[in-house]
């Protein structure tokens, strides 16, 4: 092989290995930008809200807002798809997310014709063709014209029952002539009449939370700004909500909004009476517990309170926070929950059966010695009332009417001809009774709270 094919081969293989070179990197950079996007998609889609939260920052530090209503969230909620930022909401009632580890794409729902209508009016003002801008201007009109409907719906101004209520008004006029129409008119307008009257409380009564990654709590209070200003001029018009539910519309209910880190501190925890949880303690009425703890345990835990589909936690005195979570959580929540503060739990109607005072007489006292029987009892239970107090030796002290447990007892010996099922039942009201005072396990403050 003569010097000059040998230069020509050498040269070839260098160009080559350099192109092969650029190319991997080229690719590398192009799937690792794969990669992080397929990511995003998936935590917003399919992963846990909390988690993809947790994973949108350098730190899982996360941030909360204060309460806010349906309307507003939904105003958030736009802003921030519109802004490509990931931020969580939870409704601010016992029954919290519907569904565990509801992901933030199913959370976006709440916003459907706002985020909509951001898509089409955008696509309207970069469309070039005639046509095209036509058909996007009326998408837009459409969902802008439903995210009013909705905006309307949210303030208690209006009701999709109150809608339907309308028409069959207008139908009932025009079949005045055919009496049996008529008359199925009139029903169905008494009917959505009802229902408009629920729906507007509902709607009005609704509260919701954001959450986001410590990065984007910039963006965050940058929206939490703009709803003050909106609050004091529903407040001017007569149309504000009682946002923080104390029972009076005033000035906390329109002061500055600022979001809350998950990690407090003890003495950030200052005002009686406030609350800090996903749900206010006060709304928890049937099938609920609760526990009193130290400020400092409530903020080592106040992060993990997070991922339960709801708690509440507020403020008791100037030393303790009471937790309240539904009773379905509890084995979740015992997993870091104090062992060394006692567990309260409510029955059906939140224990107010056995503390109305005309139902004094008739409460009678259960110790039972586990877990497993605990859990027997509740299945006899279900649907009854009673107040139970968990005990530290996994033992329990258990309230209820005694009419409740005749009932029971009436109720075995209907449905079964078993003799020792009878006999278990008639024991039933007498094992294990003890006159512990139902004034020792409800102290005043507590049951304030927990009404």
């Amino acid at each position: 092989m003569d010097g000059n094919a040998k230069h020509d081969l050498e040269h070839t293989s260098e160009k080559t290995v350099t192109v092969s070179a650029k190319t991997t990197k080229i690719l590398t950079r192009l799937f690792g930008k794969f990669l992080i996007k397929a990511n995003k998609f998936y935590q917003k889609h399919f992963s846990s809200s909390m988690k993809a939260l947790r994973k949108d920052g350098a730190t899982k530090e996360l941030y909360v807002s204060p309460p806010l209503t349906k309307a507003e969230a939904k105003q958030v909620i736009a802003a921030a798809r519109e802004n490509e930022v990931l931020v969580g909401v939870q409704q601010m009632s016992p029954d919290g997310e519907k569904g565990k580890n509801k992901s933030l794409h199913k959370q976006e729902k709440l916003a459907h014709n706002e985020i909509k209508y951001q898509k089409w009016d955008k696509r309207k003002t970069n469309a070039k063709v005639k046509i095209l801008r036509n058909f996007y201007k009326k998408k837009a009109e459409k969902y802008k014209e439903l995210s009013l409907l909705d905006e309307q719906i949210n303030r208690g101004r209006l009701s999709r029952n109150q809608v339907n209520c309308d028409k069959w008004v207008k139908r009932a006029k025009s079949v005045e002539k055919i009496p049996i129409l008529k008359d199925y008119c009139k029903d169905q307008v008494t009917k959505y009449r009802y229902k408009a009257e629920l729906e507007k409380q509902k709607n009005k009564d609704e509260r919701y939370v954001i959450l986001v990654n410590k990065s984007k709590v910039g963006f965050l209070n940058e929206q939490l700004e703009k709803i003050p200003p909106s609050r004091l001029k529903r407040l001017k018009e007569d149309e504000l909500e009682d946002i923080n539910k104390d029972g009076v519309v005033d000035e906390r209910d329109y002061e500055v909004l600022k979001s809350r880190s998950m990690n407090l501190k003890p003495e950030e925890l200052e005002k009686i009476g406030d609350d800090f949880g996903t749900c206010m303690v006060r709304d928890y009425k049937k099938n609920y517990c609760t526990q009193k703890i130290t400020k400092e345990q409530y903020c080592e835990i106040r992060e993990q309170l997070f991922s339960l589909p709801s708690h509440g936690a507020c403020v008791l005195n100037d030393k303790e926070v009471l937790i309240a979570i539904r009773s379905e959580d509890l084995d979740t929540y015992r997993e870091y929950a104090p062992l060394d503060r006692k567990i309260k739990e409510y029955g059906e109607f939140g224990a107010r059966d056995i503390r109305t005072e005309k139902n004094a007489n008739d409460v009678i006292n259960l110790e039972i010695d586990n877990a497993k029987e605990f859990k027997a009892f509740k299945e006899k239970y279900q649907g009854k009332d009673f107040l139970a107090q968990h005990n530290e030796n996994g033992s329990y002290d258990v309230w209820v009417r005694e009419v409740d447990t005749k009932d029971l007892i009436e109720d075995v010996k209907k449905k079964s001809t078993t003799a020792n099922l009878l006999e278990e039942a008639n024991k039933f009201v007498e094992e294990q009774k003890e006159n512990i005072p139902l004034e020792n396990v409800l102290e005043k403050d507590e049951e304030e709270y927990a009404r």
